[in-house]
């Protein structure tokens, strides 16, 4: 009986999803007869053989597909399959864990990893030798046999970061590996609600998901990227709904584990805090209107001139009169920016990620004219005014940006004193 394999992965997941795991597990078998290398059907194969009470032949066949996944450059696919047999119960996958970290270490962390191996194309099976074989029991066997089967082997490319996990120490990773859960969801499905409370970390290892604020579209992410971070670090609701877009896989990982892995390996913190400064960093330069002018050179340019700052709540950044220390990005957070009216303090702005502020004093060389209080723990960037200049000097069109800025902003902090209103700033600048 002649199929083509994408039927035949069609039927797998349909006897899945029924309970007929005898068929799921002689579709996926098929599938994988015809190319070994197709690890979504190695990976049905094993769980249907966990769900026929095959659980030891299920994790050493998933243990076969991490091992040449990983051996061909793709450590995070490699990494699912191991969590997928630990979820079954399989043990002693160190040496494996080491192997895929590996794979991370010593490489540019900025590089995103290899997307998930490509799906073999459908094309027709000729023979399909599990529904072929005579009696259960030898079909049984012949399913483990072929899911025992280490693929052909194939050239290696360059080893490529794991997002999140190269930051970490093996001992960690080999500890929030067992901690972590893997979501496999349907298109359309909401993995987290824009205002909703946040408290995990999410990495995509297969398929697409949207991300949308307010009903719009804002970015659609893929296999290796990764969202949520912030909610490791910083208690607020998240700015953002994301949503399947197809079928998607994913690894969750919560604050809380985090937290427990930080008591006996004190260095995750800040190996974590290393990771997160470098991603809200890349938040803010994709997407703050100051650095949108510039190429990807003159961004790095900026860029090192900069330092990173942690400010708590209530603590005030600039004051009201006192010189312009220099010029602020906000990385993560929120500030408040206010002014004084008849001895009385006026907010007039809140400024979240991306925004920038201090530009007005640093600019005309005067005093500030807000002031500016972190609402909750921040994260900002600080190039002092004795750096400006030089930064100035590298990149002439900086100093250009912010004097139009500045005389924009003066406008608008004269128009809120005048109108007694509170803005609400979207990507106002003031002080």
């Amino acid at each position: 009986m002649a199929a083509t394999t994408r039927e035949l992965h069609e039927k797998a997941d349909t006897a899945a999803r029924s309970g007929d795991f005898w068929n799921a597990l002689r579709h996926a078998g098929d599938a994988l007869n015809a190319d070994p290398h197709d690890h979504r059907a190695r990976t049905k194969l094993a769980l249907s053989l966990s769900a026929l009470g095959q659980s030891e032949a299920a994790i050493e066949t998933l243990r076969v597909g991490a091992e040449a996944l990983n051996a061909t450059g793709y450590p995070l696919t490699a990494l699912a399959m191991v969590r997928d047999a630990i979820a079954l119960g399989g043990e002693d996958f160190d040496d494996l864990l080491d192997a895929i970290h590996a794979a991370g270490r010593g490489s540019e962390l900025s590089a995103r990893p290899r997307i998930p191996p490509p799906i073999p194309p459908a094309r027709t099976v000729d023979l399909e030798p599990l529904r072929q074989t005579d009696g259960r029991e030898a079909a049984l066997q012949a399913a483990i046999e072929l899911g025992h089967g280490a693929p052909p082997p194939l050239a290696a490319p360059p080893p490529r970061a794991l997002p999140f996990f190269s930051e970490m120490e093996l001992p960690a990773f080999r500890e929030l590996v067992a901690r972590m859960t893997t979501r496999k969801l349907l298109a359309g499905e909401v993995v987290v609600e824009e205002g909703d409370g946040g408290d995990a970390l999410f990495v995509i290892v297969r398929g697409e998901v949207d991300v949308e604020q307010q009903g719009h579209l804002r970015a659609r992410l893929g296999a290796g990227a990764f969202f949520g971070e912030m909610a490791l670090f910083i208690d607020k609701p998240r700015n953002a709904t994301v949503r399947t877009h197809q079928a998607t896989e994913l690894f969750e990982i919560h604050r809380s584990d985090i937290e427990a892995l930080a008591i006996s390996h004190p260095s995750l913190t800040e190996d974590l805090a290393h990771f997160a400064r470098r991603r809200m960093v890349q938040n803010v330069v994709a997407t703050s209107p100051i650095f949108e002018p510039f190429s990807t050179e003159r961004r790095r340019q900026i860029l090192s001139a900069f330092q990173a700052r942690v400010v708590e709540p209530g603590q005030v950044v600039i004051s009201e009169g006192d010189p312009g220390s220099g010029l602020y990005v906000v990385m993560a957070g929120e500030m408040e920016v206010s002014t004084q009216d008849d001895g009385e303090p006026v907010v007039v702005a809140y400024l979240e990620s991306g925004e920038v502020f201090g530009e007005i004093s640093l600019i005309r060389g005067d005093h500030a004219m807000a002031t500016v209080t972190a609402v909750d723990r921040s994260h900002l960037l600080f190039l002092p005014r004795r750096d400006f200049e030089a930064v100035a000097e590298l990149v002439p069109e900086a100093r250009r940006l912010l004097d139009a800025l500045a005389e924009r902003r003066l406008e608008e902090l004269e128009a809120v004193r005048s109108q007694d209103i509170v803005l609400d700033a979207d990507d106002l600048v003031l002080v």
